[in-house]
């Protein structure tokens, strides 16, 4: 994923990650109220959702006109039938998911602060 030069992004978790020319060494989370919040919640849905196996690149968006370009979250490091949560933080951004097949399908959907979304690892080769 390419991200606007108007973003920068950090990650956190105990395994290196890497997509196209980018590449993520182990770091640590931050003690922070956000992350012990979000941690907290996610467990309530997902309980093996805790910080020694779940990794988080955090990207911030300058303003409205920031973008990740189309594509998939099917990078090696991702475990097979692993969920990939996206929590929106801050101002209200769209998701849009595209159709990878030979129909172009087009959805957008609200993310206000604090909206989870989730996508399995398998949806990525249709979305």
């Amino acid at each position: 994923a390419v991200v606007s030069t108007q973003s920068r992004s950090r990650y956190f978790g105990a395994l290196s990650y890497s997509y196209e020319s980018s590449k993520h060494e182990p770091a640590e989370y931050p003690d922070c109220p956000l992350f012990d919040a979000i941690f907290d919640r996610m467990q309530g849905f997902d309980k093996d959702f805790t910080r020694s196996n779940v990794t988080c690149l955090v990207t911030h968006y300058a303003d409205g006109e920031c973008f990740i370009r189309p594509h998939s979250d099917n990078e090696r490091e991702v475990a097979p039938n692993s969920p990939i949560y996206t929590i929106s933080v801050g101002a209200a951004r769209k998701l849009r998911v595209t159709s990878r097949d030979h129909v172009l399908r087009e959805y957008d959907f609200d993310l206000s602060h604090g909206t989870l979304s989730s996508m399995s690892s398998t949806s990525q080769h249709s979305w």
